[in-house]
């Protein structure tokens, strides 16, 4: 981890800094707190932008307001900078409107996309980003596992909330929607939307009290 952020600090110094980064395995306030110092993430910055979901998503309006904000000219720090917090939450119109940022960058700004599932954004983002992970790639799910996966998304919805029923008591549920991530993304265009409702049932169980068998419901109907 002190690589990258040795690696990050020294690009920011130079004139080849890039406009847009995109991070994974590590939290807003840790990536924050280590790359410009603690004080950034106690108080409001004239220089510094954060956008998180709001009602589950990013909306297009949150990125219009983040993009007016690094339009601006730096009040102290040396450049603008911009933190989008669970960037797979994006929704589309916001991706469109962020797209158009990165295809013609201005002023000295910097745009932090953090997000742990990359896939979930338009490849054109994905393209223009340069990618910094501070964890090693999660394995590819056994054969057996995608199978069963396979075969579910096939099926009707009563076999889909039978299984919902049974994985939703399974102790390591996370890594099961973790496969699901894997089978879902080898047709991103197809199944955008229900990539989008994934991330949501991920986030869902791994940082609320929601019915584990609810959200794993909600999930199989969108299917």
């Amino acid at each position: 981890m002190e690589k990258q952020f040795q690696y990050l600090k020294r690009l920011l110094e130079t004139e080849k800094a890039p406009h847009a980064i995109l991070v994974s395995g590590i939290s807003r306030i840790e990536f924050v707190s280590r790359l410009f110092g603690h004080a950034i993430t106690k108080k409001v910055h004239p220089d510094f932008t954060f956008v998180a979901p709001a009602e589950k998503q990013i909306k297009i309006e949150q990125i219009r307001d983040c993009i007016w904000r690094m339009s601006l000219s730096p009040f102290v720090a040396p450049l603008k900078v911009a933190v989008i917090d669970q960037a797979h939450l994006l929704n589309q119109d916001a991706q469109s409107a962020l797209l158009k940022t990165l295809e013609e960058p201005k002023g000295k700004a910097l745009l932090v996309l953090i997000t742990e599932y990359p896939e979930a954004l338009f490849s054109t983002i994905l393209s223009r980003v340069q990618r910094v992970r501070f964890h090693k790639r999660i394995e590819e799910p056994e054969e057996k596992a995608m199978a069963e996966i396979a075969k579910v998304a096939k099926s009707d919805l009563a076999v889909r909330f039978r299984y919902a029923e049974k994985v939703s008591k399974d102790p390591e549920l996370k890594e099961i929607l973790t496969a699901w991530l894997y089978y879902l993304r080898q047709d991103l265009v197809k199944n955008r939307a229900v990539l989008q409702k994934l991330q949501n049932t991920y986030y869902l169980i791994s940082k609320t009290n929601v019915n584990p068998r609810l959200a794993v419901e909600n999930l199989m109907l969108e299917l």
